[in-house]
């Protein structure tokens, strides 16, 4: 009996890479929600071969299947899906040569070939970069309007602290601030350099009103050492309404 939705295939031909399926879904389920980062752990590929009319059929087809399953192709829809380079990492060894999927007994070249590109400037530069990231992810704001022009938000930690962002977090500075309609900016800095840190994170941030719009902009970013990233946490940057009489 055929199945309700139609026919399936392997989910390796065409989306070998899901990147851009899995943002896709996610805007259809979280229609109001800005996409925080997306990872992509490439398995690592050899450089591109030219095929020649002389090569031999079994090297066609193999090209043939190379483009079908094309690990690349789902990484690269996302500029299409105007995901903002900030907010997408990718990480991909390029490996000697190609391998076979189903041989098992290069697993352990593939590993020290891995290890020796996460050495290389360009791998260290990526984890660098994917790292700072999702610390900056780790922290969202709560936010609360009160009836005397106050807005009182505070930045709290999803998951408890861990002792390595404890040892980072005195080095970094949190930028918060409103941008109103008329795109004046009022913003604060926090350095971080003498919080008291506990497994639970929490930071208020207090603005005085300047004015009473309609809205504004929120944004709160987490900026690493003197001259690094200035990322945003999760959730920003978002407008908040206001309802102030």
């Amino acid at each position: 009996e055929a199945a309700p939705y139609g026919k399936f295939i392997d989910g390796g031909f065409k989306l070998n890479n899901p990147c851009a399926a899995a943002v896709k879904e996610g805007r259809a389920i979280w229609k109001d929600r800005v996409l925080d980062c997306i990872v992509s752990l490439g398995t690592g590929g050899s450089k591109v071969k030219k095929i020649s009319i002389e090569d031999d059929m079994s090297s066609t087809i193999k090209m043939l299947v190379d483009i079908v399953t094309d690990r690349n192709k789902g990484w690269k829809e996302l500029k299409d899906l105007n995901v903002e380079e900030s907010r997408k990492f990718r990480i991909d060894p390029a490996l000697e040569k190609d391998f076979d999927f189903d041989d098992s007994t290069v697993v352990s070249q593939i590993q020290s070939q891995t290890r020796d590109y996460l050495k290389t400037s360009d791998g260290k530069t990526s984890i660098s970069q994917v790292s700072q990231k999702l610390i900056a992810c780790l922290f969202y704001l709560e936010t609360k309007v009160t009836p005397n022009s106050k807005i009182e938000l505070t930045i709290r930690s999803r998951l408890p602290l861990s002792a390595e962002v404890k040892h980072l977090l005195p080095e970094t500075t949190f930028k918060v601030a409103l941008i109103y309609e008329n795109n004046t900016i009022d913003e604060k800095l926090i350095d971080n350099k003498g919080l008291v840190l506990t497994d639970t994170f929490s930071l208020p941030v207090e603005f005085d009103l300047k004015e009473v719009p309609r809205k504004v902009k929120v944004t709160a970013e987490l900026a690493f050492g003197q001259d690094g990233n200035s990322l945003f946490i999760s959730g920003c940057p978002f407008s908040l309404k206001l309802s102030i009489t």
